[in-house]
């Protein structure tokens, strides 16, 4: 069970940092000192998903994935982050095989959805380059 703990947590990490992308992009457009104010009020993932994006996006992360036709993938991401916590404030069953299945199954699905609302974002933000564009 220790290696499969290990597929959950690491993904978290790896989708944090994605979040962290989003939100940049967000505070990009914004000047230096509010943007770091906000990085500072705002500093879990849970927050960021949900009220730093809504002040810099007008929406929510899970609102941008369902619009996208990903509402399954929203579902998935918050019994993650639900579990994930639960784990690391010392529930060690949190995270089961069940959960490690349907994340590893889902893996692909979600790197497209957060591709989806990267690109969302980004088209809202400033016109696409091909740079600039995940694909």
């Amino acid at each position: 069970m220790a290696d499969k703990v290990g597929i959950v947590l690491l993904f978290w990490t790896y989708f944090e940092s994605r979040i962290d992308r989003l939100i940049n992009l967000g505070l990009s457009y914004r000047p230096a000192e509010e943007a770091e104010n906000l990085r500072i009020r705002y500093r879990s993932v849970g927050a960021r998903m949900d009220r730093l994006y809504k002040i810099l996006f007008n929406t929510t992360y899970n609102a941008d994935l369902t619009d996208a036709g990903y509402a399954p993938i929203a579902s998935l991401l918050q019994e993650i982050q639900t579990r994930r916590n639960a784990f690391a404030h010392g529930d060690p069953v949190a995270i089961d095989d069940s959960l490690v299945e349907r994340l590893v199954t889902a893996l692909r699905t979600e790197h497209l959805s957060w591709i989806a609302a990267y690109n969302r974002r980004l088209s809202v933000l400033r016109p696409r380059t091909a740079v600039e564009r995940v694909v």
